[in-house]
């Protein structure tokens, strides 16, 4: 593949081309260096960039030729346009749960589903890191009785179904997962806590 010396005017570039090029290497320079491999570097993007470099012999491997140049431009572009896609999706599904009842309800459940999942990973890491039998099973008598509390007070704070109406599953699954929230920070410590002195 034949190799072409950079532009020297910045007439060959747009301005507005080079705002954008200029910005992609700002957001994504692991994409704009890495991808390329050793034959880039910062050096030599800011000087496409800015078309400041003056001549370079045709086989200097600092430059890029005229496919890679092309081909890296178009990767960190997709690139970049999939985070903002992925930004946006993001934005609207965060306004979704606020759209009607039935939304705040489905999102509070999805909430509370992943709070579960993150809590049992926790409690069974530490299930799987006590030695004894005896304390085995004083950790599982603290989680039934911790979910026994659980449940209990959160149907003292929110009332019986029959006292809120259609509110109630929402009121509920928020109470549910702000204390599950609360267990799974503190079987975290748990976790993290190795030394002399924690749970065993």
């Amino acid at each position: 593949m034949s190799t072409f010396p950079l532009p020297t005017s910045h007439s060959m570039l747009t301005p507005m081309w080079r705002i954008r090029a200029a910005l992609i290497w700002r957001l994504i320079p692991a994409f704009a260096n890495g991808w390329i491999g050793s034959k880039t570097s910062r050096g030599t993007w800011e000087c496409w960039i800015d078309c400041n470099c003056g001549s370079r012999p045709v086989h200097d491997n600092s430059y890029l030729t005229y496919r890679e140049k092309e081909y890296s431009m178009r990767f960190a572009i997709t690139v970049l346009a999939a985070l903002m896609a992925l930004g946006v999706g993001c934005s609207a599904q965060a306004e979704d749960c606020d759209a009607s009842q039935a939304s705040m309800n489905q999102c509070a459940a999805k909430e509370l589903s992943a709070l579960d999942a993150d809590l049992n990973t926790q409690y069974n890491a530490q299930m799987n890191w006590l030695k004894s039998p005896e304390k085995k099973q004083a950790l599982k008598d603290a989680q039934r009785k911790w979910l026994a509390l659980r449940d209990a007070d959160c149907l003292y704070q929110v009332g019986k179904r029959e006292d809120s109406g259609s509110i109630w599953p929402l009121l509920q699954t928020r109470c549910l997962a702000e204390q599950t929230r609360v267990r799974v920070n503190q079987l975290k410590a748990y976790v993290a806590c190795r030394q002399e002195g924690c749970p065993r």
